[in-house]
């Protein structure tokens, strides 16, 4: 191995243990403020080892797909595809814990537009690993079964509405620079609020629910998830072009008005 090959593995190296890093404090943060309740806690054990293995996965499939698109990765294909391993190989572990009479009052005050569990706007104090250990162990039977397909649900569109607000994400380095993508955050999630809690047929499944039972127990593969994402990106855009076209035509019916002297 040549001292230039060295400096490539070494490089690589530090990428891979900096993204598992990124993505451990990601996790954690988004399990515990996203799928929180006003009577349960979550504590979650995500896996650094397992992470590890996502992040080489992530990075291997996005370079190899850079050989066959040297224009550059589309930001939905990176977010789908690091969604789809945490699906594939499952690096969380993570449990309702029932909360104390003085915590069950401090209720959250917004919810996740994608599966509608209250979150908190800030990271939650958690316990230290043994005490959140000897909690996980004394409710083992409300253990998050599908956790790591919702959380992957729950990145992939929390990384969308970042991409599409023009705020920063988990950004692969392959991915190329698309500009001028600065849609406003409350009209996206109120769409993707309507989206998801859409009701299949007469049934009361959701299109979330769906989604779920899809990607444990279905054929879900990463190109499923990108046509998703991109279908979603679509919708916002042409929502945002329509909004814009409304305030347009209201603008110039203002002016006539004006211009005709008529109050």
């Amino acid at each position: 191995m040549n001292g230039d090959q060295k400096i490539v593995d070494r490089n690589l190296t530090d990428y891979i243990a900096q993204c598992t890093v990124d993505l451990f404090i990601l996790l954690d943060r988004m399990t515990k403020q996203h799928f929180r309740t006003s009577n349960y806690s979550v504590v979650c054990f995500p896996s650094m080892k397992i992470l590890s293995d996502v992040a080489h996965q992530w990075d291997l499939e996005l370079r190899n797909l850079e050989t066959q698109q040297p224009n550059g990765i589309r930001p939905t294909k990176s977010i789908a595809t690091l969604s789809f391993w945490i699906k594939k190989l499952k690096p969380i572990r993570a449990f309702y814990v029932p909360k104390s009479k003085e915590t069950q009052d401090s209720a959250p005050s917004a919810s996740c537009p994608v599966c509608g569990t209250p979150s908190a706007n800030g990271r939650p104090s958690g316990e230290d690993m043994e005490a959140q250990l000897r909690a996980a162990m004394n409710n083992f039977d409300l253990e998050i079964h599908d956790i790591n397909e919702r959380i992957s649900i729950t990145l992939a569109i929390e990384q969308l509405v970042d991409y599409a607000t023009g705020e920063d994400y988990l950004l692969h380095r392959t991915v190329i620079s698309e500009e001028g993508i600065h849609f406003n955050r409350g009209d996206i999630v109120r769409f993707l609020e309507k989206y998801f809690h859409q009701r299949l047929g007469k049934g009361s499944a959701t299109i979330y629910d769906n989604m779920i039972i899809n990607m444990r127990y279905r054929t879900f593969a990463t190109h499923h998830l990108v046509h998703i994402l991109d279908q979603i990106l679509f919708s916002i855009t042409h929502m945002n072009d329509e909004k814009k076209e409304t305030h347009k035509k209201e603008r110039s019916r203002k002016l006539r008005i004006a211009l005709s002297g008529v109050t």
